[in-house]
């Protein structure tokens, strides 16, 4: 008679202990990939006819391109032909005071392979140029410039990009991270997050990755008990940032509290319908949707060794 070997069901239960640790300790990159492709596909469904426009519109744009969603073949051609009928009726004049006007749309017009300096006849990076115009907007303005300088590779705001980081480097609070209030303001998340994001195409310079990791420390000090924010948006942009910077989110031990990741955090703000509410436990959102899946397209393209505001020629 064969004897049974008692050891088996031994190491069998060892091993799916470990298994089971390791899956309880919080969300994972292919987690990520789904949650990405579902809120694409949701995202996708609300906005059949995309216009430009802050929310809605160019964000959608931005966050679908970037997920690879399949769309309508001329889906995107139409979202053009907005942007020049929009950009045409106001003479290519978006704003005398707010440049992220400019910079959404070149963003954007990036995504999907359009080119931002001649649209409709006009160029959309040319206000980049004006350090003086861009920061009329406060630190904002620096920021979205350098953003959409890289994706675009404008050699005349590239080849004096010192200028720009300077600009933002003065703004930086003491111990680190960002306001709209500038230097004397309290640390805001979404600012420091979406600042990192910009200093980040210049993180192998000494000087700015100090400023950089300084900020990042800011970002994990700002986290609430839960791992989270004060909303969704605001988890987001962290992501962008953090897989920016060459910092993963998902195993960096000051951004995981009580085995909960940033991912964990946010999935807490998805919806019934696959999209994302501002605050936790209320309706869906399109901003906050937009911004999402942004940061999801971020954590896949961090994967792959890209940003989610990828500069030109990468």
């Amino acid at each position: 008679m064969r004897r049974r070997n008692r050891r088996i069901p031994a190491v069998l239960a060892i091993v799916m202990a470990v298994l089971m640790m390791f899956a309880s300790c919080g969300s994972s990159g292919s987690d990520a990939g789904a949650m990405r492709d579902k809120t694409a596909k949701a995202l996708y469904s609300q906005v059949q006819e995309v216009q430009t426009g802050a929310v809605g519109g160019d964000w959608t744009v931005i966050a679908l391109s970037k997920s690879g969603v399949e769309t309508e073949k001329d889906y995107y051609d139409r979202y053009y032909d907005s942007v020049c009928d929009y950009v045409s009726s106001v003479k290519g004049d978006l704003s005398s005071t707010k440049y992220t006007e400019y910079a959404r749309l070149s963003i954007a017009l990036s995504c999907i392979g359009r080119d931002p300096e001649d649209t409709a006849g006009y160029d959309l990076m040319k206000p980049a140029k004006d350090l003086d115009f861009v920061k009329k907007q406060g630190i904002n303005g620096p920021v979205f410039a350098l953003i959409a300088a890289n994706m675009n590779g404008y050699e005349p705001v590239l080849d004096k990009a010192d200028k720009y980081i300077d600009y933002i480097l003065s703004q930086e609070i003491s111990g680190g991270g960002f306001s709209l209030e500038g230097p004397k303001g309290s640390p805001y998340i979404d600012i420091t997050a979406m600042t990192v994001q910009a200093l980040s195409y210049y993180k192998d310079d000494a000087k700015v990755k100090k400023v950089i990791d300084r900020a990042v420390d800011v970002m994990a000090d700002l986290q609430q008990e839960d791992g989270g924010y004060d909303s969704s948006e605001s988890i987001s942009q962290t992501i962008i940032a953090l897989t920016a910077a060459g910092v993963d989110p998902m195993t960096d031990e000051r951004f995981i509290t009580d085995d909960k990741t940033l991912l964990d955090a946010l999935a807490g703000y998805m919806t019934d319908n696959d999209m994302f509410a501002h605050e936790e436990g209320s309706d869906s959102d399109m901003m906050a949707t937009e911004q999402a899946l942004c940061a999801l397209d971020s954590l896949v393209l961090a994967e792959e060794g890209q940003m989610l505001y990828e500069a030109a020629g990468n």
